[in-house]
């Protein structure tokens, strides 16, 4: 780009890119004498500093639009030894990584990409969070973590078309406080602002409007109702699940399944999918939790034609109970249902034991499932 400026040292050669400059001000603050704010003309000044501590400067700049090269190869920068992306509360994405950007032409370490929607050069960060008062968590809650090997290497990163931000390869996920709250190998990251699962996407862009076409304009972007308000409340969802389970207790594919069930079976489960879909933690909050669902499957041996059975058996009874028949809650209702169920098959076979450590519970939108968990 025409406005790159690189500027010669003795010792070292500072490139800035103003097109990646997001002003975290992280470069004016700690080499003010290399920097020299709002100074017209010659304001980088690379021999102001020593070049070793230049270097860590320029290295701490999270957009990448400053880099070096210096004359020592010993304070050459090197990939990260673990993979990160920072999300800032309100803000973007700071990525740390061997990074492979589409778009780009070669490798990066260093980038800051958008996650409110408005930038105008996405996928990067222009700024535009704090324009429009974007307002977003950096303290998402912990997830189940698989160990990560390695823990380095190449990442992968594209922006699919008017969807998400596609990460793969490892990735440690980095709260504003310096919490791991996942990791992931493959992982949809919302960046149309929407998603009520941030940082993961819950395919709330297919319904926003969110384009990633370049411009100013900023995506329309929806206050869209959860899963729970859309289905019409808990309340809704304790008609729906009272009236399968009386059903199923007279079934006969399904009945010999649930013959032990409990008066409050069917109550738990409505309880279960409305916090599951996005209504307050009642289930949790009195004593439930996902580990202690899965606990109900073990050892019951269900075939994947009781589950089939089970699915449209369910959605038969949505349509009987007057539930919401809109296209879009209908898919991704359906989508929980399949979801759910193979869970519950796979969970039930021989030899499968209870999981250990502390399972957070899903989380469905109006996409797939939240969190770098995926099966």
């Amino acid at each position: 780009m025409s406005n790159i400026e690189t500027v010669a040292g003795e010792e070292i050669e500072i490139t800035f890119d103003p097109s990646r400059c997001i002003h975290a001000r992280f470069c004016v603050l700690q080499a003010p004498d290399v920097f020299l704010a709002d100074t017209p003309g010659d304001w980088i000044r690379p021999d102001a500093m020593d070049p070793a501590a230049l270097a860590a400067v320029a290295r701490n700049c999270p957009s990448g639009a400053i880099t070096y090269r210096a004359v020592d190869p010993a304070l050459d920068e090197t990939d990260p030894p673990v993979n990160t992306v920072r999300v800032r509360e309100n803000g973007p994405y700071a990525v740390n990584a061997r990074i492979d950007l589409q778009g780009e032409d070669g490798p990066s370490r260093r980038r800051v990409l958008c996650r409110c929607g408005a930038s105008r050069s996405k996928p990067y960060c222009d700024g535009s969070h704090a324009e429009i008062r974007f307002k977003a968590t950096g303290e998402p809650p912990t997830q189940l973590m698989t160990p990560l090997a390695p823990r380095d290497g190449t990442v992968c990163i594209r922006a699919l078309p008017d969807g998400p931000l596609e990460f793969t390869g490892p990735v440690e996920w980095v709260s504003g406080t310096g919490r791991t709250f996942a990791k992931s190998t493959r992982q949809l990251i919302c960046r149309c602002g929407g998603s009520k699962s941030k940082p993961f996407c819950d395919g709330t862009h297919s319904l926003n409007g969110f384009s990633d076409a370049p411009g100013p304009s900023r995506p329309a972007i929806m206050d869209l109702p959860t899963l729970a308000e859309a289905a019409g409340g808990r309340a809704a969802l304790r008609r729906l699940t009272k009236a399968f389970y009386d059903k199923v207790a007279q079934d006969h594919v399904l009945g010999p399944l649930f013959a032990d069930m409990s008066l409050e079976h069917a109550q738990h489960v409505a309880d279960f999918i409305a916090e599951v879909f996005g209504e307050g933690p009642v289930y949790s909050t009195e004593g439930g939790s996902h580990l202690g669902m899965i606990g109900r499957h073990l050892g019951k041996g269900i075939t994947e034609a009781q589950r089939a059975y089970w699915v449209q058996m369910m959605l038969e009874t949505a349509d009987e109970i007057g539930f919401p028949d809109d296209a879009a809650f209908r898919t991704a209702f359906a989508a929980y249902l399949d979801w759910g169920s193979r869970l519950a098959v796979i969970n039930s076979q021989p030899g499968v034991t209870l999981p250990e450590g502390n399972w957070p519970m899903p989380k469905w939108g109006w996409g797939a499932i939240q969190g770098p968990d995926q099966v």
